[in-house]
């Protein structure tokens, strides 16, 4: 560091490294001119995360408009603004009383575990105590051999049920991090796995690219599979007590799913915004979105018609025999409503049984916090029924 060089936080001398992408400007400039310049690179073997989030947090309204907050909290200054910011409270009436961090999960939480407690004594007016369940590092051998990976959230006591959650994308990953859906569900007493199929970031560039080997609907699916085959083999979940959900992508791994392995690996299924009919899909998404099904599937529905109707789960829907919710949003311009309606004439036509979920005012993803409110509860009492 310079010689005198300015403290990037006055009140906290030993704070002198900050950083900050270069977006626009001279970066050789910025470079020329900066205190303190970091070269080379910088490895984790898996997943490095730059924030913590407290396993409990326990709050309680003042009586007076205010609220009292017992949690572990790293920046007391930031999660102050940010609850105020959340809940449209002032600083001062939030009385934060910062006790040792504990256990925490890593990861950024859009809400974090703090304003959702306060947020939670405000509008019951009463105490409230939110305890989380840690995730733990899961590992099973897919059907050709690749190791895979998922996020294991366990119930307590152990139900010998189970759901497991998709991530969409396909290119994307799960992390350990806090998440109101699998939170609720295991609160409910379900374990959870959270998985990460042949497809997932943050595994590497091979394994990334590998589920383009297949295209969709290949062996990413049975990595899913035999995933509910290591939880029952591990005595969290009885045969014909595992579901399966996600949204998006994972939603579309939920009707695979469900249509192609008996109730005994898949019990129940509850697909939240799913492709059912690949061609429909690919006639009716954003047309900016036709490139990525077309690199994924390997080409377009003329090109490869018999693959995109082998992959459709709408084909195979006679095959139900497990229990089945269907979620979407009306006005989703990724995966379209028209994937639900052709699928549910389909349903009724080979007379298989469902239930469905419609949020009017909802896209691609049920995010506004009244209609999730509705999603977990729904899906609670789906699973329950379903994997009883």
């Amino acid at each position: 560091m310079r010689p005198g060089a300015p403290l990037i936080h006055e009140n906290v001398p030993g704070n002198i490294l900050t950083h900050q992408p270069v977006r626009i400007g001279d970066a050789g400039r910025a470079l020329a001119e900066a205190d303190v310049v970091v070269e080379g690179t910088y490895h984790v073997p898996f997943i490095e995360h730059a924030y913590l989030e407290p396993e409990a947090a326990v709050a309680e309204p003042d009586g007076a408009g205010g609220v009292h907050l017992w949690c572990g909290v790293q920046n007391q200054f930031q999660t102050l603004g940010q609850i105020a910011d959340a809940l449209g409270l002032r600083q001062e009436r939030i009385n934060l009383i910062n006790l040792p961090m504990g256990g925490a999960f890593g990861g950024k939480c859009d809400i974090t575990v703090q304003a959702m407690v306060v947020l939670g004594a405000m509008v019951t007016g009463r105490a409230v105590k939110m305890t989380l369940t840690r995730a733990e590092s899961f590992h099973w051998t897919s059907v050709d051999g690749l190791q895979i990976q998922g996020w294991l959230y366990r119930a307590q006591p152990n139900s010998r049920r189970a759901v497991i959650d998709i991530h969409g994308g396909p290119t994307y990953h799960s992390e350990d991090k806090f998440d109101v859906q699998i939170q609720y569900l295991v609160a409910q007493g379900f374990n959870l796995l959270d998985v990460n199929y042949r497809g997932s970031t943050g595994f590497g560039l091979e394994f990334r690219e590998a589920i383009k080997v297949d295209g969709w609907g290949g062996r990413e699916q049975a990595d899913i599979a035999e995933g509910a085959k290591a939880l029952i083999q591990a005595g969290l979940a009885e045969p014909g007590k595992v579901g399966v959900t996600g949204t998006s992508y994972g939603g579309y791994s939920s009707w695979f799913l469900i249509t192609h392995y008996p109730p005994e690996v898949i019990g129940a299924a509850a697909p939240i915004c799913g492709m059912t009919d690949l061609v429909v899909d690919y006639q009716t998404t954003r047309p900016d979105l036709r490139p990525y099904s077309e690199e994924m599937i390997g080409g377009t529905p003329e090109q490869i018609p018999q693959r995109y109707y082998e992959r459709s789960p709408i084909h195979y829907v006679r095959d139900i025999h497990g229990q089945l919710m269907i979620i979407q949003g009306a006005q989703d311009p990724n995966v379209t409503p028209e994937n639900v309606r052709q699928v549910r004439q389909r349903l009724h036509q080979h007379e298989i049984p469902y239930e469905l979920l419609v949020f009017d005012d909802e896209g691609h993803g049920i995010i506004k916090p009244a209609n999730q409110a509705t999603l977990y509860a729904r899906l609670g009492e789906f699973f329950n029924r379903a994997l009883a």
